[in-house]
């Protein structure tokens, strides 16, 4: 063996053995429907073109260059610090103010508390999570307004609650006014991952209080205060909404649960399945959004749902019951998710029971939800009979913590 291919040899073992087996990522096939990116190489093919590198310089007597500084590790997510949940505190009227609570996520212990003073009692409340973990933007009616005569008129009021890094809520600041319709119920609103865009899903009157009704999401820029705005119209004798929204890919694509209701006079409705709406595309017809799931891929009623911020997961939450004689039966709470490319298969994270009376029944229903998931996908919090936070990922998937807050049963709130 010549000399240099045998000091070449000899190099490549030498830095090949100092990497340990646990450096080494396995290699994984691309999930179907995405596009392959090249990735980098693994850690002891990695160490051996640098071997290369460093014997081919000595050889041909070139300084070998600095070395390279080792790679930043990835940041493991976490879940966010603190969660916030509603509760109704009785005033010196004895009028029921709502409250907003702070809690830690890791103890459930309360960190503060805010006051939503509105003439609305208790004041009905939406809010979504910045994604520094640091605020919440809070939604929330103001019933006849000062300057309005017209009896019902209700105007849509937006606020920012900064919190401190201890979890102390600063001062509710009112933001601009936005074109939230008159006679909206606004079913849920969303931060994008950069904080800028305010997704509003919503179902209003055409004509009045008991006019027929239509869905509608817009898109709020909090910087330049432009808004963009998607309608559903009633068709063939149905009105058609859209349930709370969440974000996927960055500030593009908007998911929610699909409602269709009995009729244009009442506010029954069952849930369709869950629609995707890509923001950027042309057209304002809410129609146009994309079913990625449909009620038949799960057992049950599926009662809300969350897109993963890549888009590739969506999780849902679900409940049915099973009754038995003497109005007496069981009520089946269940967390599951599935793939968007492929619409399957739904993988059950997590399955919770209640027995429920005639009396108990609905409440026990309601009380299946997926309520938040933190900025990286990988924790969600949920209700499933009991509230609490769920893991998604790691070892075990579907691994879940109990909080504070709500009893079992009683149908939960909360946001992270």
């Amino acid at each position: 063996m010549p000399a240099v291919e045998k000091l070449l040899r000899d190099e490549l073992k030498r830095v090949a053995d100092t990497v340990q087996p646990g450096q080494l990522r396995p290699l994984r096939i691309p999930a179907p429907g995405r596009r392959w990116r090249p990735r980098l190489l693994p850690a002891a093919a990695a160490a051996a073109v640098v071997a290369v590198t460093v014997v081919v310089a000595l050889l041909a007597g070139v300084p070998a260059g600095p070395k390279p500084a080792p790679a930043s590790p990835q940041v493991a997510a976490v879940i966010p610090r603190y969660y916030l949940t509603l509760t109704d505190v009785p005033n010196r009227q004895r009028l029921l103010e709502t409250e907003l609570v702070i809690r830690d996520s890791a103890s459930g212990r309360v960190t503060g508390t805010a006051t939503i003073l509105t003439d609305d009692f208790p004041a009905p409340v939406t809010a979504a999570a910045a994604p520094d973990d640091r605020s919440f933007i809070i939604g929330t009616y103001e019933p006849d307004p000062t300057g309005t005569q017209a009896t019902g008129y209700q105007e849509y009021r937006f606020f920012r609650l900064p919190i401190s890094a201890a979890g102390r809520p600063g001062r509710l600041t009112e933001l601009p006014a936005y074109p939230v319709p008159m006679y909206a119920y606004v079913e849920g609103i969303a931060l994008s991952p950069d904080g800028n865009l305010l997704a509003v899903s919503s179902l209003y009157s055409l004509g009045g209080q008991n006019g027929p009704a239509a869905g509608k999401v817009e898109v709020i820029n909090l910087v330049t205060g432009k808004t963009r705005i998607w309608t559903a119209a009633a068709q063939d004798g149905h009105y058609y909404a859209a349930g709370p929204p969440s974000w996927a890919d960055g500030d593009r694509m908007i998911a929610f649960t699909w409602q269709r209701g009995d009729n244009l006079r009442t506010s029954n409705s069952v849930t369709e399945g869950v629609r995707l709406l890509d923001t950027a595309a042309p057209g304002d017809n809410l129609m146009d959004s994309r079913s990625i799931m449909t009620s038949s891929a799960v057992e049950g009623t599926i009662q809300s749902a969350v897109i993963t911020p890549d888009g590739r997961d969506v999780i849902v939450a679900t409940s049915r019951d099973l009754p038995a004689g003497g109005n007496r039966g069981t009520v089946v709470a269940q967390i599951a998710e599935a793939q968007v490319a492929s619409g399957g298969p739904v993988h059950v994270l997590r399955t919770q029971t209640a027995s429920y009376t005639v009396n108990t029944q609905y409440l026990l229903l309601d009380s299946s939800q997926v309520l938040s998931l933190d900025p990286t996908g990988r924790y969600a919090l949920v209700q499933c009979i009991r509230f609490g936070w769920m893991d998604l990922g790691g070892p075990d998937p579907g691994r879940f913590t109990a909080l504070p807050a709500y009893p079992p049963g009683q149908v939960a709130w909360g946001v992270w």
